[in-house]
């Protein structure tokens, strides 16, 4: 009887198993046979995780492979994080998102997409497909649209590219143009809404190269509505947006931004007055090495020491992808902005290799990539790098400063060495580091001097490369330790606008664009004139200058929009090696439609008001139109420093206000608008004034009176 109880169970479980099987086997048989009579009416582009298919009047959901043809009555669904590509007959491609569910359904010439649950794209639409959601009917006729359902508000519908037309059961058609939406739920179509921000790039679910654990990559949108002043980028490892896995950054249409190694999502965000803040969709991208190009030699950091005749490199890598051409890129950075060398190879799987010749010494980063048969890109290699290091003739002689010399003179150090034979150019490098990686400096010049105004305490090494015909390296000097204790002075220049950081507006309605204007203090004697340098880099490459400067500001019409830098310079006409050198400020130009700068009326420019004693002073100018509010800022400022103290700064709804009683002195004045947005607008003119002392005239004397 205990073998009876204990054996029972075992013998139902196995007879149970065995005809899960054979059902399993019979239901695969029948949708095979099912399958030679049916139409086929698409094909699986690609899928990611869990990907099911279920047979039309199958019972068993069943995996599905890449490239596995779809018939009609298929349905396919996706799980948690997966996702599917559906390319159908007509060049329709459907991408559905995690945990969404469709039926295929071909009747006649017409394709019909039941669409049950998720989120689903549909690209090149064809005029006779027609995706069914909410008991509605959505036709690209071409188009590119993408459908998100939800159990409690329905079925959002955004048109990105064409026009779509909407059927909800009440026969009610609605045609949305690109960059539209609109709400499908159980009352039918709702209003028509204009996209206010659209995502550029990347494109969803776009592949980013690196094997570094992290990059730094651009993203770009469109702003649609002009209302949207003000854009939140937010970046994040989580679908979901959680705050602790997000960051979030002020942007206006792009922005450079930092990536994570693997999957990572990014969206934007804006204010609306009446529904809070909105956000766009959000967008997948991957940051990773593509696995089916393999780097073989030289492997990532490999340093190579060559003779100059001799700096001959062979690189190789491995193919799993039957490509039409490859291409071979070697750079100078990492980023891959400077070429070194770049190859097309013709393509063939397997593995393949390629002979570099007189690379110069240095680092280099190297990739490949694999293009089809319509020049699209098949995928691209991970970034490997390498180093070149050229056996050079210890030449040219360095003469000075000598090696470990301490420099304490707060003057610029000059660097000399003896003149080369065959040398066309020298290449002065100072670093900080004896590798000389980390550049301190680095010049190109004909001379075999040259003057080097720093200021900054520390230790740098420092040598001289001999250049030949086309720029080629013939020879490289010694290595000279130099230790620097210069005692840095304090700038002789404070600069007053514009500020560090800041961001400066200039209105496009004018028929001209308005100066920008520079303004500082000098607060010590200067070794000559004032040059005001300004440069769109950090590296004052190609600046503006403006020489012999003897005022403390000065006006300058940018057109371009973007980063600026400026900072100020004086040098010494006796001793040209005396520079003094004002710190960098920074300031973003942007150009923006303001409202106009009112017209100031009293006190007039170069107005002087006498008075015995401290006065108020009415200040008034002319209504500007569409100004809801007004800026007044009234400044004293020092004749002889340039020093200024405000002494008025509020903001008023009247063209007309009277100041606090104001002291004898010098005066500037300034007003601007606010629009109904809360935009400032243009400032007005400066206009400057003085309260100066009533001049004292002498009593008249009088004559005795004459008697006659």
């Amino acid at each position: 009887m205990k073998n009876f109880l204990i054996t029972t169970p075992v013998i139902l479980g196995v007879l149970w198993a065995g005809y899960l099987l054979l059902k399993d086997f019979r239901q695969s048989n029948v949708g095979e046979e099912l399958n030679l009579n049916r139409e086929v009416i698409g094909q699986i582009m690609y899928l990611e995780n869990n990907v099911k298919r279920q047979f039309g009047g199958d019972l068993m959901w069943n995996s599905v492979e890449n490239k596995e043809p779809l018939y009609n009555q298929d349905s396919v669904r996706t799980g948690k994080d997966s996702q599917v590509a559906i390319k159908l007959v007509d060049n329709t491609v459907l991408e559905v998102s995690e945990n969404s569910l469709i039926v295929l359904d071909k009747s006649q010439n017409n394709m019909n997409i039941n669409f049950k649950a998720g989120d689903l794209s549909a690209k090149n639409a064809g005029s006779n497909v027609s995706i069914k959601v909410k008991d509605g009917l959505v036709k690209g006729f071409g188009a590119d649209f993408k459908i998100k359902t939800d159990s409690e508000s329905g079925a959002k519908i955004e048109v990105t590219k064409g026009k779509a037309t909407i059927e909800d059961k009440n026969n009610k058609k609605t045609n949305l143009n690109e960059n539209e939406e609109t709400l499908l739920d159980e009352k039918g179509a709702g209003d028509i809404i204009k996209i206010a921000v659209i995502l550029k790039s990347p494109e969803d679910k776009a592949q980013i190269n690196s094997n570094l654990d992290s990059v730094k990559h651009p993203f770009t949108w469109e702003v649609i509505n002009k209302k949207v002043i003000q854009e939140y980028f937010e970046i994040s490892k989580n679908k979901n947006f959680l705050k602790d896995k997000t960051k979030t950054f002020k942007a206006h249409q792009a922005i450079t931004a930092e990536a994570a190694s693997g999957s990572n999502y990014w969206r934007v965000g804006w204010d609306d007055s009446k529904k809070g803040r909105q956000y766009t969709e959000s967008r997948l991208f991957v940051v990773g090495a593509d696995k089916r190009l393999e780097l073989i030699y030289p492997e990532d950091g490999t340093s190579f020491q060559f003779e100059p005749d001799e700096n001959n490199l062979e690189l190789q890598w491995h193919s799993l992808i039957t490509a039409k051409a490859f291409t071979l890129e070697v750079a100078k950075t990492s980023d891959f902005k400077v070429i070194a060398n770049s190859q097309i190879i013709k393509g063939q799987e397997g593995e393949l290799k390629v002979l570099l010749k007189n690379l110069e010494s240095g680092k280099y980063y190297w990739r490949v990539k694999a293009f089809g048969e319509k020049n699209d890109l098949l995928a691209t290699s991970a970034v490997n790098d390498f180093t070149i290091k050229l056996k050079l003739p210890t030449l040219p002689e360095l003469l000075r400063p000598n090696q470990d010399f301490t420099w304490t003179d707060s003057s610029a150090i000059p660097f000399s060495w003896k003149k080369l034979e065959n040398a066309t150019l020298y290449r002065l490098i100072i670093s900080s580091d004896q590798e000389q990686k980390s550049i301190v400096k680095s010049i190109s010049t004909k001379e075999t001097t040259y003057t080097w105004p720093n200021k900054v305490q520390q230790v740098v090494y420092w040598s001289v490369m001999a250049l030949g015909n086309q720029s080629k390296i013939i020879a490289h000097s010694e290595l000279r330790k130099l230790t620097i204790q210069t005692k840095k002075k304090s700038s002789p220049f404070e600069l007053v606008k514009p500020k560090d950081q800041t961001e400066v507006q200039r209105d496009l309605s004018q028929k001209t664009v308005d100066p920008v204007l520079f303004q500082w203090k000098i607060l010590r004697p200067l070794p000559g004139t004032v040059t005001l340098i300004i440069a769109n880099n950090d590296e004052f490459l190609n600046p503006i200058k403006i020489n012999n400067l003897k005022k403390f500001s000065h006006d300058l019409v940018l057109d371009k929009e973007g980063s600026y830098y400026w900072k100020l310079e004086s040098t010494s006409e006796k001793q040209k090696d005396y520079i003094e050198i004002s710190e960098t400020n920074t300031f973003n130009l942007r150009h923006v439609s303001l409202i106009p700068a009112p017209s100031l009326i009293s006190p007039e420019m170069g107005e002087k008001i006498e008075t015995t004693e401290a006065i108020t002073v009415k200040f008034s100018w002319k209504e500007s139109v569409g100004a809801v509010q007004y800026h007044i800022v009234v400044e004293k400022v020092d004749p002889k420093t340039n020093d200024r103290k405000t002494v008025m700064d509020k903001l008023i709804k009247e063209t007309i206000i009277t100041s606090q009683p104001l002291p004898e002195g010098q005066y500037q004045w300034s007003v601007s608008s606010f629009d109904q947005q809360g935009q400032e607008g243009m400032a007005s003119r400066l206009y400057d004034f003085s309260i100066i002392p009533v001049d004292e005239v002498a009593a008249p004397q009088l004559n005795n009176p004459v008697v006659k």
